[in-house]
């Protein structure tokens, strides 16, 4: 099961200084208490995807758009070239989010905004399919900023193995 969706979410003004790693172990808290509520298991992070993710984010942070393809490179083109590429492990399905989001001028609290992605994530059919999908048992993040640092792009990679 492939399903893929993009996501865009505004907020105004922009700040530079984000902690990613707060974000992301928040952000990856609140989609397994999700998983939880929908009688999933949860997922267990994985490096591989994480790299898989973080090749994903940082390619479209740079090129400021959303896409699950990336052209001109056959080794990362689509996403389970990504997964291969990073992961001796086989991956029998896989399937992925993305997002981005401008950063606020204000000090931003990294609980507010991972519950926002989260939420965005859950409120959007095709995202929520993801996170809800039963089979999928591993997952990895990735985030980047774009060449401007005005908006972070976020991509989540899961996986069944």
């Amino acid at each position: 099961m492939k399903s893929f969706g993009v996501l865009v979410v505004f907020f105004l003004g922009f700040q530079q200084n984000i902690d990613i790693d707060k974000i992301d172990a928040q952000l990856f808290d609140k989609i397994n208490g999700v998983r939880v509520e929908n009688k999933c298991s949860i997922l267990t992070r994985d490096e591989n995807l994480d790299k898989a993710a973080a090749n994903q984010a940082i390619y479209i942070a740079n090129k400021d758009v959303l896409e699950h393809v990336q052209s001109g490179n056959s080794k990362t083109k689509g996403l389970l070239d990504r997964v291969k590429l990073f992961s001796k492990k086989e991956y029998s399905k896989v399937g992925e989010n993305l997002l981005f989001t401008s950063i606020p001028k204000e000090a931003i609290d990294s609980e507010v905004i991972a519950e926002k992605m989260k939420s965005l994530w859950v409120k959007s059919p095709s995202h929520f399919k993801n996170i809800k999908y039963g089979e999928f048992n591993y997952t990895g993040f990735g985030f980047a900023l774009n060449k401007s640092k005005t908006k972070i792009y976020v991509v989540q990679v899961f996986g069944k193995k």
